[in-house]
């Protein structure tokens, strides 16, 4: 004789095969817009790295944009303007890095939005494109980038020994 399926869990209409899992549920299987908290940061941070960036992004292009922009730098020893190009570049990829949680596509993208500035100040009056410049972009995205990277980064468990 043989023995009738039993529905295994409980949930109605569960089949065969479905197992009880008590209260722990996938991701997936979360009633839609319930998250949990540390889901919610990391969205929020998901945005204000990308929101930062563009106001970043912004503001390195209207800077770039004005004719007298390094006036602000002409009190300050030569080789400054390098530093502010590196600390600027260094809060757009660490910016970027909290948007897309890949410090590398943050370089690339802040490098190759470095490289578009120096092209748009070869264009406006009394401002040139520097290699030097773009120079220390790259070092700068690197190290902003690479920076909050390592502040992403899982944190494992410690082992007690």
């Amino acid at each position: 004789m043989k023995r009738p399926e039993r529905e295994v869990g409980n949930r109605a209409g569960a089949s065969p095969t479905t197992r009880d899992r008590g209260n722990a549920t996938l991701p997936s299987q979360r009633p839609h817009g319930l998250t949990t908290p540390v889901a919610r940061r990391r969205s929020l941070l998901r945005v204000v790295g990308w929101v930062g960036a563009i106001i970043v992004a912004l503001g390195i292009f209207l800077a770039s944009a004005s004719p007298d922009a390094g006036g602000v730098l002409t009190g300050l020893p030569v080789g400054s303007d390098k530093v502010a190009h590196g600390l600027a570049y260094a809060v757009l990829a660490g910016l970027l890095t909290l948007g897309s949680r890949r410090p590398w596509l943050a370089v690339l993208l802040a490098v190759a939005y470095g490289f578009s500035d120096e092209f748009h100040q070869s264009f406006v009056p009394s401002r040139t494109a520097d290699a030097y410049d773009l120079v220390a972009d790259t070092v700068g995205a690197m190290v902003g980038a690479f920076a909050v990277g390592f502040l992403q980064r899982p944190k494992s468990p410690r082992r007690i020994e």
